[in-house]
């Protein structure tokens, strides 16, 4: 059981290389195939997972809104509703090496009223929405004629936002006129579309803790694994409408030393009609072999693992949708050499 963990963690290494002959030669050789990797992840999941990530008709959003309860129309200037959100990067990247330049196609903002009017009311709906680099605003005016409102929408856009971490914040304020209103929702809303051009998302250095018996090698696992020839063959079936280039690398804890797990592992896209996958993934297979020499990177407390993911420019705008996924499917080979005599070489 050991010495599969210990091959088990290899392949969440995902490493690149050569293999050497084992020493001496063999009488015969077993080879085993060891489930590694089956899972898919699909738009459908996002949603379920996800309270940020609905799915309306065929089109994925993320979004949130804010709902407020029993409001009288105050008929002064002071704001008479205001919900913020706020995103930043995921914990996980490298914020001063993480590059994005990609655009959200649109945002969609606004508000939904449920209630009463007495009289004519107006008011100002003012869209806040701010980037690293810019800020934009957008102003529409509220008009209520009297009588009753349900779900009474106060909406509009904004276009080509840069993605990224980003603060938006819908107001409502200087309303005047008289009535009750139930609710107000006070929302903003994203579809999965973009113009992708040219992003490096980088992680941060995560540290792996390298298990007793490889780092001191005291029941000589790591001679066994030595002996043994690995691979990890990954098959990859891409429904998404992006193209990713993948790199990976390994830290000794001194960070002195770095072993390329990855090297420029190209995941390509779909074909597309007017930026939508049209129920043809694109396929991906590849061997990645675990050289001897990897091992010399184990006999510390722990290794750092870090990944750059990145995006290639396009010149068209693509669109996810409910239908969108993607599949990653592996397994570790394994040929085990044996002795004549009945041992293992």
């Amino acid at each position: 059981m050991k010495k599969l963990a210990a091959v088990a963690i290899i392949a969440g290494f995902i490493v690149a290389g050569c293999v050497k002959s084992p020493r001496g030669i063999p009488a015969w050789e077993v080879s085993l195939n060891i489930p590694a990797i089956d899972t898919t992840l699909t738009m459908q999941d996002l949603d379920e997972k996800k309270d940020e990530i609905f799915i309306s008709g065929d089109t994925v959003f993320y979004g949130e809104d804010t709902v407020f309860y029993d409001k009288v129309i105050p008929n002064v200037e002071i704001p008479f509703v205001s919900s913020k959100y706020a995103h930043n990067l995921p914990s996980s990247l490298d914020s001063a090496e993480t590059h994005i330049q990609s655009v959200l196609t649109r945002v969609y903002y606004g508000v939904y009223i449920t209630g009463r009017i007495d009289s004519f009311t107006t008011g100002n709906l003012r869209v806040t929405f701010i980037t690293d680099d810019s800020t934009y605003t957008h102003n529409d005016s509220v008009r209520l004629n009297p009588g009753n409102y349900y779900n009474y929408p106060i909406t509009s856009h904004i276009d080509n936002i840069p993605l990224g971490p980003f603060t938006v914040e819908v107001v409502i304020d200087s309303m005047r006129g008289a009535g009750f209103l139930d609710t107000v929702k006070a929302f903003y809303k994203i579809p999965f579309s973009a113009r992708f051009l040219g992003d490096t998302l980088v992680t941060v250095l995560k540290e792996v803790a390298v298990p007793e018996d490889i780092k001191n090698d005291s029941t000589g696992a790591v001679d066994t694994l030595i002996r043994n020839n690995y691979v990890l063959h990954l098959s990859v079936w891409n429904l998404l409408p992006v193209e990713l280039v993948m790199n990976a690398w390994l830290f000794t804890k001194d960070t002195q030393r770095v072993y390329t797990l990855l090297d420029t592992f190209h995941l390509p896209i779909p074909p597309l009609t007017n930026g939508i996958t049209q129920g043809q993934e694109a396929f991906l297979s590849k061997d990645i072999v675990i050289p001897d020499t990897f091992f010399d990177y184990l006999n510390g407390d722990s290794v750092f693992v870090k990944a750059e993911v990145l995006v290639p420019a396009r010149t068209d705008t693509v669109f996810f949708i409910s239908e969108d996924y993607i599949r990653m499917w592996g397994y570790i080979g394994v040929k085990r050499y044996i002795d004549p005599d009945g041992g293992n070489q």
